[in-house]
C-alpha cells in the first residue's frame, strides 16, 4: 500500500508491505559461500533483509517512473536490532525522506511479528538511496569506449587515530 502526504510543502511517500519468512530466506541457504553459514541458527539472512528493503523502495519508485526508466541502488546503511526467525512475519515500511529527482533517499523499518505470539520488535532499519536512470542510455555507457584517466591518483591509506 502506498500513501502520500505533505510535510512542509513536500510530498512524503510511504509504502508498506508484509512478508512471511520462509526456510529459503535462512542464512543457512548461503552455505555455498562458506561452511560457516551452516553453523548459524535458523534466522533470516542479512542479505535477504536488504533485498526486501530495496524491493519495497523500488516498488514505490516504480509508480512514478516511465517504462524506459529504472531505479538503481547507490547507498545502503543498515542496522540489525534483533533476529528474524523462520516463520515470523515482517511488517515493512519505507518512507521517502529526501533527495531531488533523479535521486531519492528512503528510511526503511522492519518489525518482526513472531509466529509464536511473542511481542513484535524492530528487527532491522536502514537508509537506502537510489538514482533513476534511462535503462537504454545506462546500458549503452557500458559498451561505449572509456576515457583514460587524466592522471593516476596516489593510493591512499587509512590513518588510524589514537
Amino acid at each position: 500500500m502506498v500513501t502520500a502526504g505533505t510535510v512542509r510543502g513536500r510530498t512524503v511517500r510511504e509504502h508498506t508491505a508484509r512478508y512471511r519468512v520462509v526456510p529459503s530466506d535462512s542464512v543457512r541457504t548461503l552455505a555455498h559461500r562458506g561452511r560457516e553459514f551452516l553453523r548459524k541458527p535458523a534466522v533470516m539472512a542479512s542479505a535477504k533483509l536488504l533485498e526486501l528493503g530495496e524491493g519495497i523502495c523500488m516498488e514505490a519508485l516504480r509508480e512514478s517512473l516511465r517504462p524506459e526508466q529504472c531505479s538503481l541502488g547507490t547507498r545502503q546503511l543498515a542496522a540489525h536490532h534483533g533476529a528474524v526467525w523462520i516463520g515470523d512475519t515482517l511488517a515493512i515500511t519505507a518512507r521517502r525522506v529526501g533527495g531531488e529527482d533523479p535521486r531519492s533517499e528512503w528510511y526503511v523499518a522492519m518489525t518482526a511479528i513472531p509466529a509464536d505470539d511473542e511481542k513484535p520488535h524492530l528487527a532491522w532499519e536502514g537508509m537506502l538511496s537510489f538514482v533513476v536512470v534511462d535503462l537504454r542510455r545506462f546500458e549503452q555507457q557500458r559498451t561505449s569506449p572509456r576515457q583514460p584517466a587524466a592522471a593516476q591518483q596516489p593510493r591512499r591509506r587509512l590513518v588510524r587515530h589514537r
